[in-house]
């Protein structure tokens, strides 16, 4: 059963945490070609709310279950690389839930408006003869938003990073 659990729990991993691992690539490959913006916006929420959240919040269930099998004792000071993967872990998970999520549906929607803004000032052509409209800029607030996912997801990246390192090397401290 041990087994049977620990491929459970690394498979889960692996579809969790891999699509993430994209999302700085969609999010800048966004900010080169705006009028795709949405689209990757839509894609990486997608891709947060259907694989990485509901496959991360598997992972405490196999969590316990390897745990149990293995008859680790928590309180041990051998154990010491779990219990900080497990605390790093719930940090990521609520932060991800929390914080990131709530900005990526709010990308969603800054994009959508800012992609009809866009098609609307194009509808708008000057006078013949006239000079073209300067194309707008991005509101403020779907800069502020994406930032705030790029500092995201390098939190989360890093804490990834920590969590599997605890994981596969098991240190003693």
């Amino acid at each position: 059963m041990l087994q049977l659990f620990l491929v459970l729990h690394v498979l889960a991993a692996i579809i969790a945490f891999g699509p993430s691992a994209v999302f700085a690539v969609i999010g800048a490959m966004a900010a080169k070609e705006p009028m795709h913006s949405n689209f990757a916006a839509r894609l990486s929420e997608r891709l947060e709310t259907r694989l990485v959240i509901p496959f991360a919040l598997t992972m405490p269930i196999t969590g316990v279950l390897l745990i149990y099998y293995a008859q680790l004792d928590l309180t041990l000071p051998s154990s010491r690389w779990l219990v900080g993967g497990i605390v790093l872990y719930v940090i990521a998970l609520t932060y991800a839930i929390v914080v990131q999520t709530p900005a990526a549906k709010k990308m969603v929607e800054l994009t959508a408006a800012a992609g009809a803004a866009a098609a609307a000032a194009r509808a708008n052509l000057p006078a013949a003869g006239g000079p073209p409209a300067a194309p707008p800029g991005p509101p403020p607030e779907l800069i502020a938003t994406g930032q705030k996912l790029q500092r995201g997801g390098m939190i989360l990246g890093v804490l990834v990073i920590l969590i599997v390192t605890l994981m596969v090397s098991k240190p003693s401290f």
